[in-house]
């Protein structure tokens, strides 16, 4: 009569062992499996349930077995490698680099980590605000104004830019230097009669009575730098021997030039 189990090919019953024996063997392993299952079912957080529910996320859908959620997973992974690849891309630097290298300008370190690059590029927009209020106080002008306003003269137009005001001063300045060169013979006996004193000679009604009663006896009565205020066009004419002249009376053997339109100071 055969009293054990033949050889068998498992490891879980020995060999030449009994029926009773094999049995034992078999419901020590199931109580061990039973711990395995146990475990497993808490570590699936689900117990025995037959899929793992709901999820909040947007990856994982509700009620998937653990291969439909690694399956999501998973295909999450490779579409976040690809988002990886644009922000290294975005980044300009290599994969795997752990600061942004070096930098050309003044303002961000070399080998600075982007929170540290933004913190040096914030710090530098705070400075530059304080310097763009000091250039709208410089400008005169309120904040956000795009032109200078109203000028109480005649060069500027209102409502210029900096670079249209800047424009018109330079191109009155032009005007100025060819009228001085155009009138330096003026000026020149402007400057000869200061330097020999003007002295206030008389009044007269207009340029005509310069000539009266004779030409030649009035001059004789004047000397360089003599003033003359004509009535008739509110100039004072100063008389000069020699030289260019602004007015020269039939007769003279100099004349006179323009030293100053009183017109508007006598209106």
């Amino acid at each position: 009569m055969l009293q054990t189990w033949a050889p068998l090919t498992g490891g879980t019953i020995d060999d030449n062992q009994t029926v009773k024996q094999a049995a034992q063997a078999l419901e020590t392993l199931a109580e061990l499996n039973a711990a395995d299952v146990d475990d497993l079912e808490a570590l699936s957080g689900v117990g025995g349930a037959a899929n793992l529910g709901t999820f909040t996320g947007d990856t994982i859908a509700d009620n998937q077995t653990i291969k439909q959620a690694a399956q999501a997973l998973e295909t999450q992974v490779d579409t976040n490698e690809g988002d990886i690849d644009d922000l290294v891309t975005l980044s300009g630097m290599a994969a795997d680099s752990q600061h942004l290298g070096t930098f050309t300008g003044g303002t961000i370190a070399d080998n600075q980590t982007v929170k540290q690059a933004a913190q040096a590029l914030e710090t530098q927009v705070d400075t530059n605000e304080g310097d763009i209020d000091d250039l709208v106080t410089l400008s005169g002008m309120a904040a956000d104004s795009q032109h200078l306003g109203t000028f109480t003269g005649d060069t500027i137009a209102d409502n210029q830019t900096i670079k249209q005001a800047a424009q018109a001063l330079e191109t009155q300045v032009d005007t100025n230097a060819a009228n001085i060169s155009t009138h330096a013979g003026e000026i020149s006996s402007l400057q000869d009669a200061v330097s020999s004193g003007i002295q206030w000679k008389a009044s007269v009604a207009d340029k005509a009575a310069l000539s009266l009663p004779d030409a030649a006896t009035f001059e004789a009565t004047l000397s360089d730098g003599d003033a003359m205020f004509v009535k008739a066009e509110n100039d004072v004419y100063i008389y000069r021997s020699s030289g260019t002249h602004d007015h020269k009376p039939a007769g003279y053997t100099g004349g006179f030039v323009i030293m100053a339109d009183l017109t508007q100071l006598l209106a």
